[in-house]
């Protein structure tokens, strides 16, 4: 048994395959990257502020609805790229600091997941965990065969396709993307599904592709039990507004399944 959200387009430079293996060689402990440990933005610092007992508050149950709503997880076993390394994403706790694409060092304020038995799987099959083999995205993404939610967003920038969207930065869905060679539903028996959530939403290094970290929104946060929400929700009161979601709008523009489909035109 396996055990184991309109949106801004944001540019892509020259110099995009030097930092995604900056970033690669800093998670293993040798390469520099100052700046992207350094650089904060306002909201971040403000968040520094948020009650240590808050932050301590680590791994949140998710049900099954929730998951087969809208929520991108991760699973057991996927390497993120910290400034100490790589570590299993289980392994991950709120006040634990990842390498962000975008800020740098960033905090983990918030740990959820849940696993979906055999039964779950027969019930809803299509929440059953996307795998991405080593390499068909390009080299090293990602880095070793993966397993991700459906719905879990991955970046793809200019180097990886030439069509409409070259010159920019999209993310798609894991799900629409199976009909690119090595990336297919897994017949998995069992599935734990884990997700993070930060200051606002990012793009974190997982077994050396970036994919998203959690996006809070109305869906995804609907898509949560009161229990759930109120944990989030402690950490950063502005989201009980639609005023305080601003700083968790997409870190890049969301591509539709049809969308997708033109990655490889």
């Amino acid at each position: 048994m396996m055990k184991f959200d309109e949106n801004a387009m944001s540019p892509v430079g020259a110099d995009a395959e030097a930092r995604d293996s900056r970033a690669r060689r800093n998670s293993s402990g040798t390469g520099e990257l100052a700046e992207l440990r350094t650089r904060q933005t306002p909201q971040v610092v403000r968040r520094k502020a948020i009650d240590a007992s808050r932050e301590s508050d680590t791994a949140v149950k998710l049900s099954l609805s929730d998951i087969e709503g809208v929520l991108p997880c991760f699973t057991p076993g996927t390497l993120i790229a910290t400034g100490k390394g790589e570590r299993r994403v289980e392994t991950l706790q709120a006040g634990d600091r990842v390498i962000t694409r975008d800020r740098g060092m960033q905090v983990v304020h918030w740990v959820g997941k849940t696993t979906l038995t055999e039964k779950d799987l027969r019930a809803q099959p299509a929440m059953r965990p996307v795998r991405l083999r080593a390499g068909c995205l390009g080299p090293d993404r990602p880095a070793r065969d993966m397993l991700l939610s459906p719905n879990h967003r991955v970046l793809f920038n200019e180097s990886q396709y030439t069509g409409k969207f070259a010159g920019s930065e999209v993310m798609a869905a894991a799900k629409h993307l199976t009909w690119m060679p090595g990336i297919t539903q897994a017949r998995a028996e069992t599935v734990t599904y884990i997700h993070f959530m930060f200051a606002q939403h990012e793009l974190v290094l997982s077994d050396g592709l970036w994919s998203e970290s959690f996006q809070a929104g109305d869906y995804t946060l609907n898509a949560l039990d009161r229990r759930q929400r109120d944990a989030i929700f402690q950490i950063f009161p502005d989201l009980k507004g639609h005023e305080g979601m601003d700083g968790f709008t997409p870190a890049r523009r969301v591509l539709s399944r049809k969308e997708a489909r033109l990655l490889g035109a």
